[in-house]
């Protein structure tokens, strides 16, 4: 099997041990064998974690920060560039030029969710493949500038993360990569959708048009 589990129930003295082999990768599925002798098909996508390496499970967080420190944030998204900059306790909008953020919880909530980003599976990755990935035309990029801590010393910048294409068969998850972390990595697909929905909260400054 690719994967074999042991559970103990609260409450049961017995282990129940669970075997997983991989079926029919076209209709992208598992099949399950417990110790009872009983087999049933599982869609990859419910026992997706139950796969994941131990590497994963230590750490799941794509980006470590502390969102309090963050003062700038440069991005692509959807092939334009973005710099959003922290001055006053306000978020400007740096580049492109002419633009503006009225509603500064669009800048807090991009930080949410880049800080809450969790990769929710891995896999190895294959270097020559970064068209497959989408990694030649991300979805996504962003760094973060942290303020030093004490005030004093440089900037520190966190990333880039890379958000690529989907993954095949899971609609649902996108590849991802990060610096100083090894390995390829799922996100889901709802963390572009918070990318996006802060990105049109970028607007063109009044007079200056579309």
């Amino acid at each position: 099997p690719e994967a074999a589990y042991t559970f103990t129930m609260e409450g049961e003295s017995a282990p129940i041990e669970l075997r997983l082999a991989p079926g029919d990768p076209v209709e992208n599925h598992y099949y399950a064998l417990t110790d009872a002798g009983e087999v049933t098909s599982l869609p990859k996508e419910h026992i997706e974690f139950l796969l994941l390496g131990p590497g994963a499970f230590r750490e799941r967080a794509m980006l470590r920060f502390d969102r309090r420190r963050a003062v700038q944030m440069d991005f692509d998204f959807d092939g334009t560039s973005y710099t959003l900059e922290k001055t006053h306790n306000r978020w400007l909008v740096t580049a492109p030029e002419g633009y503006y953020m009225p509603n500064q919880k669009d800048a807090t909530n991009l930080l949410t969710a880049l800080a809450e980003l969790r990769a929710t599976g891995s896999e190895e990755p294959d270097e020559t493949a970064t068209a497959e990935y989408g990694f030649d035309t991300p979805r996504f990029v962003i760094r973060i500038q942290l303020e030093p801590e004490g005030g004093e010393g440089p900037r520190e910048t966190v990333g880039p993360l890379t958000i690529g294409g989907v993954v095949p068969g899971l609609d649902q998850q996108r590849f991802a990569k990060s610096e100083g972390r090894a390995g390829l990595f799922h996100v889901r697909q709802s963390f572009v959708e918070s990318v996006q929905a802060a990105v049109a909260g970028i607007q063109p400054q009044p007079g200056q048009g579309n």
